[in-house]
């Protein structure tokens, strides 16, 4: 049981990862913990393994709940950092995620995660901002690979929120040039998919004059 306790602790399936190390525990912790799973197995005529699986669910569970959170709009105002490195700082340093649980909720190869992370602490040692909840975003809408984080952002405060591309400059700390083209960019890639859109119950198609202006655009990308 002691072994089972340990393995149990260091999957990080009960304690959380900012308890510190698994050697600084207290003993009457993981004594407490013990008399808990003895009782519980016992009760329920479980065994260790059982209880792992049932452990690893709960975790499946609350992932999948993950996609429904919310992000604060202020997470992506820093230009110091890409979008994608800040989207993974924050399911990470204020998230408490791990990279490849972060990974599995970006539907992103888990070196990709790694390597946002790492940049981004490179890049900047400042806390990500989370002051701004006014509006905040679900995490599902960065799932599809197929478009950039920024992408994602923009669409989604033009098509959801209805905002205008200065108000959405002014949140992200771009310039409306920018906004305009990471839209354009967007709604090309949606009519060369034929992909549907978050706007398809407003609008249908792109119009010709966007689709016209798609060498320009795509030549001008942002993080």
């Amino acid at each position: 049981m002691v072994i089972f306790i340990y393995k149990f602790l260091h999957n990080k399936f009960i304690v959380s990862r900012n308890l510190g190390k698994l050697k600084n525990l207290d003993e009457n912790i993981v004594s407490d913990i013990e008399l808990f799973l003895d009782d519980i197995t016992a009760k329920h005529d479980l065994n260790t393994n059982d209880i792992i699986k049932i452990l690893r669910e709960i975790r499946q569970k609350k992932a999948e709940k993950n996609l429904q959170s919310l992000i604060p709009i202020s997470v992506f105002s820093s230009k110091k950092i890409g979008c994608l490195e800040a989207l993974v700082r924050y399911l990470i340093d204020v998230c408490g995620l791990k990279k490849s649980e972060a990974a599995k909720l970006l539907n992103r190869d888990q070196r990709t995660v790694w390597n946002s992370y790492d940049k981004a602490r490179i890049k900047s040692a400042d806390a990500i901002d989370i002051s701004n909840k006014t509006i905040s975003l679900p995490l599902n809408i960065f799932a599809d690979r197929n478009f950039s984080v920024l992408e994602s952002i923009v669409a989604f405060l033009k098509e959801e929120k209805g905002l205008t591309d200065k108000k959405i400059s002014g949140l992200l700390d771009r310039s409306n040039k920018t906004v305009w083209t990471v839209y354009s960019r967007y709604k090309i890639k949606l009519a060369n998919q034929n992909y549907p859109s978050l706007e398809s119950k407003k609008k249908s198609k792109v119009s010709a004059d966007e689709i016209n202006d798609k060498k320009n655009i795509m030549g001008n990308k942002d993080s």
